[in-house]
C-alpha cells in the first residue's frame, strides 16, 4: 500500500458476509451491534454501518460516515466467487486509494462518486481520508443470483 499514508484505524478481514463482517468491526472497535447497525465511536467519527437482507436474498451494507481518522478498509482474497456491486459517494477527501491486487488508483479530488463491481477472488484495499463522509452501499451478488437473474 502507499507508504505516505499514516493512519490511526485499520480493518482486515476477509468476506463471509456482512452480517459476520459487522460483528468483527464492532469486536475490533469495541462497540455493540444492535438490529444490524454499527455506530462509529467518536474516536473514529460519527454515523453507522448497516447490513440488511433484502427480500431477493441479497446481502447490503450501507454506510453513513463521517470520519475524524484516517481509515483503511482491507478485504482478502477468498476462493469463492462472490462479487460486490459497490455505489458511494465520499465528499471532503483529501486522498481516496482504491488498490486492486495491488494496483492503486489515488485520487484527490474533493467530492468522489462511483459505482463499481468487485470480485472476491481479488485482495481489495481502499484508504479515505480524516474529515471525509462516505455515503453508500454495497451488495453481494453470487454467481447463482447473477445466473437467476440475468437468465445466463
Amino acid at each position: 500500500m502507499t507508504d505516505h499514508i499514516v493512519t490511526m484505524t485499520e480493518f482486515n478481514f476477509s468476506i463471509t458476509d456482512y452480517r459476520e463482517i459487522l460483528q468483527q468491526f464492532g469486536d475490533q472497535l469495541k462497540v455493540p451491534v444492535q438490529n444490524n447497525k454499527l455506530d462509529l465511536p467518536a474516536s473514529l467519527g460519527k454515523g453507522y454501518m448497516k447490513y440488511l437482507r433484502l427480500p431477493n436474498k441479497l446481502d447490503v451494507m450501507v454506510v453513513d460516515l463521517k470520519l475524524n481518522d484516517g481509515f483503511w478498509f482491507n478485504r482478502g482474497r477468498t476462493k469463492l466467487e462472490y462479487y460486490v456491486f459497490v455505489c458511494q459517494e465520499i465528499q471532503n477527501s483529501s486522498t481516496f486509494i482504491t488498490a486492486l491486487d495491488g494496483e492503486e488508483v489515488i485520487r484527490t479530488e474533493p467530492e468522489v462518486s462511483d459505482m463499481y463491481l468487485f470480485s472476491f477472488l481479488s485482495d481489495l484495499n481502499q484508504y479515505t481520508a480524516k474529515g471525509s463522509s462516505v455515503h453508500g452501499f454495497r451488495v453481494i451478488i453470487s454467481t447463482e443470483w447473477l445466473a437467476s437473474y440475468l437468465r445466463i
